[in-house]
């Protein structure tokens, strides 16, 4: 019993003498982080139909701090700029039921977007190096015609 006694005092010791960002890593884990691409994306699966109550309640539920952040933005009046070249479409996936999942891509394509192709009202300024804008900046200039 003295034994244990020792090995849990020093274990006490040796802890406080880490540094607080080593102490746990599980505590890394339990800080609300959010990703903003992933954000993005859930903003325009809202905005072109998806369940808005799901990604309410999926914060309570699932913890999950992207749901709660597209959430705070949407309440916020954030809305996605650029919904026109995005529709919500069931695709194939081998994780989802009957192999497809709903998700949103590009219209007319398969392809799914990612949450930095999203523009939102919030980004105020257009950054000219967006890669949505940057496409249609390089497409655009591609079909001007001399005159």
């Amino acid at each position: 019993m003295a034994r244990w006694r020792a090995i849990n005092a020093f274990a006490a010791v040796f802890a406080l003498w880490l540094p607080p960002h080593a102490r746990s890593q599980s505590a890394d884990r339990q800080a609300v982080i959010w990703r903003q691409p992933q954000v993005r994306y859930l903003l325009a699966d809202m905005t072109l139909g998806g369940n808005r109550k799901l990604y309410r309640d999926y914060p309570a539920t699932e913890r999950d701090p992207d749901s709660r952040e597209a959430i705070r933005l949407r309440d916020a009046g954030v809305r996605v700029v650029n919904t026109n070249e995005f529709e919500r479409r069931w695709v194939a996936n081998q994780f989802g039921k009957d192999g497809r999942g709903m998700r949103v891509v590009f219209r007319g394509s398969n392809r799914t977007i990612a949450g930095s192709e999203v523009l939102l009202s919030a980004d105020g300024t257009v950054n000219e190096n967006h890669p949505v804008l940057h496409s249609r900046l390089i497409a655009g200039a591609s079909r001007e015609r001399p005159r």
